[in-house]
């Protein structure tokens, strides 16, 4: 875990190597499309996924997750699942593609769809690094919610008092 130096030696030949190990880090995931948390009224066709990761000393797999939060009150059920999941294969950067298929997720008002993308390396020292980005949130309104925002109103001034305003000094 430290610095240290070896000194090797041949017959009348000796070379000093100096050892610096510094610890793996993470692999960096980010997470392109969707860009953002969206709303969507009729969940139908595909959402299109994207992601870059990279990693210092070469990447293991990486897929996309999604989780799916139903329900309202203290009732809630959850369903998970990858999608499109590679082995990258020691690459130290990597795109990753894929689609949900919203269609397919039968998803209901009031419905919450969480995405994210995932990336390990091949650290097979102290265990596999897992990385991952911000997570994304796709909803599904419930028809009582309108897409209007109520605000109240101030009330008017009171036009009899004084109201501040620019101020002369003197001397």
């Amino acid at each position: 875990t430290k610095p240290a130096a070896v000194e090797l030696r041949d017959r009348s030949y000796s070379r000093t190597l100096i050892l610096a190990p510094h610890a793996d880090s993470l692999p960096v995931v980010t997470l392109a499309a969707p860009a953002h948390d969206t709303v969507v009224r009729t969940p139908k066709g595909m959402l299109q996924l994207a992601a870059d990761a990279s990693d210092d000393y070469g990447l293991g797999a990486a897929w996309f997750e999604y989780i799916i939060s139903s329900g309202e009150g203290e009732t809630f059920t959850f369903k998970s699942g990858v999608v499109h999941r590679v082995d990258e294969g020691n690459a130290r950067t990597a795109k990753l593609t894929g689609a949900l298929n919203l269609d397919s997720l039968q998803l209901k008002p009031g419905d919450l769809v969480h995405v994210r993308a995932v990336a390990h390396d091949r650290n097979n020292v102290t265990g596999p690094g897992v990385g991952v980005p911000e997570t994304r949130t796709l909803r599904i309104p419930r028809a009582s919610e309108s897409d209007s925002i109520a605000l109240k109103g101030a009330p008017p001034p009171n036009v009899d008092s004084p109201q501040p305003g620019p101020r002369t000094l003197t001397r």
